[in-house]
């Protein structure tokens, strides 16, 4: 149980060093003011995308496809 827990942390905090590091190389490189509206645009890209899609019109969830069902084990 607490492996799972721990590979699932791991899989989801595992690009925040290399953004990090990336904002640090863009920041000295080009200057905090830019980085900043870099990652602002980098942010929003991702809710223009969730507007574009079909997700806005989504009332109720799809219903599983057979062979989709979580298995107890």
């Amino acid at each position: 149980m607490h492996a799972e827990r721990g590979q699932n942390l791991a899989r989801g905090k595992g690009t925040q060093p290399l953004g990090a590091l990336l904002g640090g190389v863009l920041g000295s490189v080009l200057s905090l003011r830019v980085t900043l509206v870099i990652g602002s645009g980098v942010m929003l890209l991702g809710t223009a995308i969730a507007y574009a899609s079909p997700l806005r019109s989504l009332r109720e969830l799809p219903a599983p496809e057979r062979g989709d069902e979580p298995t107890l084990s």
